[in-house]
């Protein structure tokens, strides 16, 4: 018997639609379908609504029309970099503070009510360019980061992409890695997708089987 259809919704913005430059995309979901067409995982179907720009709030208005046109099983959730870019510490006021009104909460909250949604990945905001140079965004970003690790929620996993372990923190890598695998200072080239495809394959397994 063949196994039933699953359908797999990544939600982000241009680093989930795989924005390189010039209006150029090659989406990390184009080469998750490829490794699980290839490793005979045919029934498992990704669909990218990844939109260029978006923002957390936006991602969070789309959500339920996306989940109303297909019967959804896992979501790879993927957001933040822009909302980051709106973030300034007005006063003395912390990161936790500043990044406070960046809520995760109700695309949480809407993805453990819709039943035929088993798991869903959130992965965190990847390292940058920016982060490198700018030591107050980082700290941003690390607030923010250290909410999505932190914040239990029922059928979450979680991707650290910073993990030094994945080998894909841009802080940590070489100039020579940074150039082959980022296209701009925010985005990633065709073999850093790529890169962050394997990364995520490896965690949709484990959500695929559980």
């Amino acid at each position: 018997m063949d196994p039933l259809p699953i359908n797999v919704l990544c939600l982000g913005d241009s680093l989930t639609n795989g924005h390189i430059r010039a209006r150029a995309h090659t989406p990390y979901s184009d080469h998750i379908q490829s490794l699980l067409n290839g490793n005979g995982q045919n029934h498992v179907t990704l669909f990218n609504a990844g939109v260029d720009g978006d923002t957390v709030p936006r991602m969070l208005s789309r959500l339920p029309t996306l989940l109303q046109q297909v019967q959804f099983h896992h979501v790879i959730f993927l957001g933040g970099t822009n909302d980051l870019a709106f973030v300034s510490n007005a006063g003395d006021i912390t990161p936790e503070q500043a990044t406070a009104h960046i809520s995760f909460k109700p695309i949480y909250d809407i993805l453990v009510a819709q039943q035929s949604i088993k798991s869903f990945l959130h992965l965190t905001v990847p390292y940058n360019t920016f982060d490198r140079l700018d030591p107050g965004y980082k700290s941003y970003k690390d607030a923010l980061n250290n909410r999505i690790i932190s914040d239990p929620c029922p059928k979450k996993s979680l991707l650290d992409l910073n993990n030094p372990a994945l080998n894909f923190n841009h802080l940590l890598m070489t100039e020579d890695e940074r150039d082959e695998l980022w296209s701009d200072a925010l985005h990633y080239s065709s073999l850093g997708y790529k890169r962050l495809a394997a990364c995520i394959y490896t965690e949709l397994n484990k959500m695929l089987v559980s």
